[in-house]
């Protein structure tokens, strides 16, 4: 790929012809212009005359080199809002050094504003690649099973087309906290998005989607598609279709690029008759993409989904804060009350950042949310959050306190994206499609020595809100939410659980034990491994 690196005060990186590497152009000519290409976890980098950058272990830096070796090799490193630090093989990183003699080198062994770079397109690798699709309760692509991670940007048309950086900005952003995909609106309009609206009928709404795409691929994200986002019945049922259709045409161009797709948000959109017959239409264009039909309200939903083409959940639970704040944690487990719906089921709009009716910005809680729901069998969870709404529209300012703009605002939310990604990499990727056990189930794997549930809430007994857990063979987990006072309980079978409890940005391991004693000073909640 053709990229541009941009250093710390604005002026390109340039290859003279010579082989000299500078950095002082303020506008992008051809020498102006590199060549990535991977390597594994390593990557080259070629200037516009054919010659490779390489860093010499004296720290200068030239671009001469005609055939590639270890000194022309270097590893990409994400460092938010865009920006990239490139570290050579000797373990130092290419900085645009602008003190009394300015120069390209490469010296520095930790990174500051000399070793930071905007590169565009953004080279940072994707994490998943290959078509989605879903198997029992988990999402699968070229690289297998995986724990789905997403979160809300709705107005990601909008900005596309207005504000098309910022969105850039926000979206690359996410990309670099772990974020796989984001929920998007493809058509949304009424009073409270005036200044957000963006919809099927609009001249260039093929045109924006298809950049809105290409964005995605270059932030290395993929995209759900909540579809029909309101008014309600803002359209007549032939319209609708042929939304359906255009989207179908768009998603087709990059089916890579979709992670799952939602005919309407909650009750807006479509009438239920319409909604149904959309999504036939949708799987019958788009076999390959999973198809929900809404999330709310949640008692009607076997209604709706039952003989439906729909062979994907999207409920939104309730987020009543209850329960020390556990009870929107909770939630997922109901799903499995909820007769007739699809076996894959994802947690797609739960208690986040700024949402309305409740929120939750405690950064462990959310985490634990998103932990419980893979437990629990939700293949996805979709972290919400204030900037993922409106992204700083009229609507959201004029709240007290105003949402925040942009996704680095949230305070508390990279700590509770990198504890996510912790605990991805602890459990198992297939874990959605374990067996589930409830805690009074008698196939739990745990014989509980302390209270679960209504006494601890209720009557302040010692235990936890839940220990939901998902086994396969000699495999387990179990997560253990809202410890009170002290939760204790040992295996029934004598085997030994890592016990992970979350300190800072990360799950590190507690103890390993028969006999798990964790108290509510140590971990308000813990993951058990086995």
């Amino acid at each position: 790929m053709t990229f541009t690196l941009r250093a710390h005060d604005g002026h390109y990186l340039c290859a003279e012809l010579d082989g000299q590497v500078v950095a002082n152009r303020d506008v992008i000519g051809p020498w102006e212009m590199w060549t990535l290409e991977r390597f594994g976890d390593f990557v080259s980098i070629m200037s516009h005359h054919g010659k490779y950058l390489c860093a010499e272990p004296d720290g200068r830096v030239v671009a001469d080199r005609e055939s590639l070796g270890p000194w022309e090799t270097w590893q990409v490193e994400a460092l938010g809002h865009g920006q990239v630090a490139l570290c050579s093989y000797h373990g130092t990183y290419l900085q645009a050094d602008t003190g009394d003699v300015p120069q390209v080198r490469c010296y520095a062994t930790s990174v500051g504003p000399w070793e930071m770079w905007t590169p565009n397109p953004s080279i940072i690798q994707p994490t998943r690649t290959g078509v989605v699709r879903v198997d029992s309760r988990s999402f699968v692509d070229d690289g297998g099973s995986w724990l789905g991670l997403g979160a809300s940007y709705f107005p990601t048309l909008w900005m596309t087309r207005n504000e098309h950086e910022r969105c850039y900005q926000n979206l690359t952003w996410l990309a670099e906290h772990h974020i796989d995909f984001t929920r998007i609106f493809a058509d949304v309009s009424g009073p409270s998005w005036t200044d957000r609206a963006f919809q099927f009928t609009d001249p260039d709404w093929m045109s924006v989607a298809r950049d809105a795409v290409a964005l995605a691929d270059e932030c290395g994200i993929r995209f759900e598609w909540s579809i029909f986002a309101g008014p309600r019945k803002g359209y007549a049922p032939r319209q609708y279709y042929q939304a359906c259709e255009q989207l179908a045409e768009l998603i087709g161009e990059r089916l890579d690029r979709v992670m799952f797709l939602e005919v309407r948000n909650e009750q807006e959109g479509p009438a239920n008759e319409t909604m149904l017959e959309c999504a036939r239409l949708l799987r019958q264009l788009r076999p390959e993409v999973a198809v929900a039909l809404c999330g709310t309200p949640e008692k009607e939903l076997p209604q709706f989904y039952s003989g439906s083409a729909a062979n994907l959940g999207t409920v939104h639970w309730e987020r009543k804060y209850e329960e020390r704040g556990y009870r929107p944690i909770r939630q997922p487990w109901g799903y499995y009350e909820l007769h007739s719906m699809p076996r894959a089921h994802v947690n797609n709009e739960p208690i986040g950042i700024d949402s309305s009716i409740a929120s939750e910005s405690d950064p462990v809680k959310l985490a634990v949310g998103a932990m419980t729901s893979w437990v629990t069998g939700e293949g996805a969870y979709v972290l919400h959050h204030g900037a993922g709404i409106r992204a700083g529209g009229a609507a959201d300012l004029a709240r007290t306190p105003p949402r925040k703009a942009n996704v680095w605002e949230q305070p508390t939310l990279e700590q509770a994206l990198a504890l996510m990604e912790s605990a991805r990499k602890l459990m198992n990727p297939s874990t959605p499609s374990w067996e589930h056990h409830g805690h009074m189930w008698p196939s739990h794997p745990l014989e509980l020595h302390s209270e679960i549930g209504d006494k601890v809430e209720n009557e302040g007994a010692a235990g936890a809100n839940r220990a939901y857990a998902a086994t396969q063979g000699e495999s387990g987990v179990v997560m253990v939410s809202g410890i009170h006072t002290r939760f204790r309980a040992s295996d029934k079978n004598g085997r030994a659980w890592k016990v992970f409890v979350p300190r800072g940005y990360e799950w590190v391991e507690f103890t390993t034990t028969q006999s798990i004693d964790v108290s509510e000073q140590e971990a308000s909640s813990a993951l058990l491994i086995r």
